[in-house]
């Protein structure tokens, strides 16, 4: 039954999700370097072979130019077709996880992963997110069989992956040097007689195998100049920027923590900010740094990032906690329905597509929302079915990783950032599902 809906699902993909503009536009970018290294034998933009490209990771662009999603009437349908098998076998991933510690769990996990809204609509677009998704379910995988048997194989393959998921978005890049810290966790754990520092060596192996995976993107990036960094400065000073406009924007709108929680950011309020202070603090730029005119553009991206980075310190602590609460809460809990209608194309039009549609609207509107409130609740019992089972070694490890994606997303909340812990709730809400269930027999034994 499942494979048959599978089936389905992947057929109505390849039919449907791939009228977007934003996924063709999201193709070129990625397959534009790996385009400019054919044509010149150098990372260069390929829309501009005079340009070295530094920009972003080229790990997503290499997997699409191995598939040759970039020839042919439909060009997605490659990549469409590998991440829905990818999705499906993440699903096994986490049936097999939960099926050795938590037997009865292990369907309800399978289904709430492969049948989740948000992934299915993250793997089913040709995107970073659901590639960069699956590896991080690998490195999980492979954690769980080093908690199993704690091999030097499971270690480094958990490093093997955790180095692949950064080449392809950098988002991971600092739990690769917090493998060690797993790896005696585990240690610390387990029932057996302990060798912290045997533990501690596997650990530093993978994070050795990690950092080599992306040491060739690092020495390339500090090649043009721009030091070893997974991004140059022009994609800081975006990021910097438009932090600084949220800053601002709280700080003008939502100075109290229960206006922002329950509110949420103007996007035109933050892009006027943007416009209006950009070309003021160039213009000082300019005006007082010597020589400015002769400096290249990379150097003048860091100087506008530096100055960025020091306006960013005039905002109270109380301004970042509070900007970071809406942007917890939509990484969180939102549906992700956001990328349904991008699929489809629909985000360009939605206002007028809502008016035309509105129950159809609402019907997706409740169906991702709905799916995700769910999800967390019974995530939230399975909880507590982890800690009446002493399961306390998981609890780190699920915990870590969600704490982990939060602190790394948590001023840029999006549903697609929460695709890489979605097998992590499907795995918990499995659990505590069975809870509800156990609770629900046990009732019906006593009356």
């Amino acid at each position: 039954m499942f494979l048959l809906l599978w089936a389905l699902l992947l057929n109505f993909a390849t039919d449907c999700f791939v009228v977007g503009t934003e996924c063709s536009s999201n193709v070129h970018r990625s397959l534009s370097p790996i385009l400019g290294y054919i044509s010149t034998g150098q990372l260069r933009d390929g829309s501009n072979l005079d340009v070295v490209y530094t920009v972003h990771p080229v790990g997503y662009g290499m997997f699409l130019y191995a598939i040759d999603a970039y020839e042919g009437m439909r060009p997605f349908f490659p990549a469409i077709v590998l991440q829905g098998i990818f999705l499906f076998v993440s699903g096994l991933m986490v049936f097999s996880i939960t099926k050795e510690n938590w037997g009865p769990a292990a369907i309800l996990a399978f289904a709430l992963t492969i049948f989740n809204p948000n992934l299915i609509f993250v793997f089913f677009q040709p995107k970073e997110d659901g590639l960069f998704a699956f590896l991080v379910t690998c490195a999980m995988f492979a954690a769980f069989a080093y908690r199993r048997r704690p091999t030097w194989t499971s270690a480094i393959a958990c490093g093997i992956a955790i180095g692949v998921a950064t080449n392809v978005r950098p988002a991971t890049y600092y739990l690769i040097f917090i493998l060690p810290v797993l790896t005696v966790s585990v240690e610390f754990f387990a029932d057996r007689t302990k060798n912290y520092f045997n533990a501690f060596i596997k650990g530093c192996a993978g994070t050795a195998i990690g950092f080599l995976l992306i040491f060739p993107w690092l020495s390339h990036v500090n090649s043009t100049g721009e030091g070893y960094g997974l991004t140059d400065h022009s994609l800081k000073l975006a990021w910097a920027s438009d932090f600084r406009a949220m800053l601002e924007d709280t700080r003008v709108r939502s100075p109290n923590a229960r206006d922002a929680l329950l509110g949420s950011y103007d996007d035109a309020s933050r892009k006027t900010l943007l416009t209006s202070f950009g070309p003021e603090r160039a213009k000082l730029l300019s005006d007082t740094v010597a020589g400015w005119s002769d400096l290249g553009i990379r150097e003048k991206n860091k100087l506008r990032y530096d100055d960025m980075m020091t306006q960013l310190k005039d905002y109270s602590v109380q301004t970042y906690l509070i900007a970071a609460l809406p942007n917890l809460r939509f990484l969180l809990f939102s549906g992700g329905e956001g990328e349904f209608f991008k699929a489809f194309g629909i985000h360009e039009v939605l206002p007028l597509w809502m008016e035309k549609n509105p129950r159809l609207y609402m019907l997706v509107k409740v169906g991702f929302i709905g799916f995700s409130l769910i999800l967390k609740m019974f995530a939230l019992l399975g909880i507590w079915y982890l800690i009446r089972r002493g399961h306390y070694d998981v609890l780190v490890l699920f915990f870590g990783v969600i704490l982990y994606f939060f602190l790394v997303h948590m001023y840029h909340g999006s549903p697609r950032y929460r695709a890489p812990i979605e097998p992590i709730f499907a795995i918990m809400a499995a659990c505590g599902m069975i809870n509800v269930k156990d609770w629900i027999g046990r009732t019906m034994q006593r009356h």
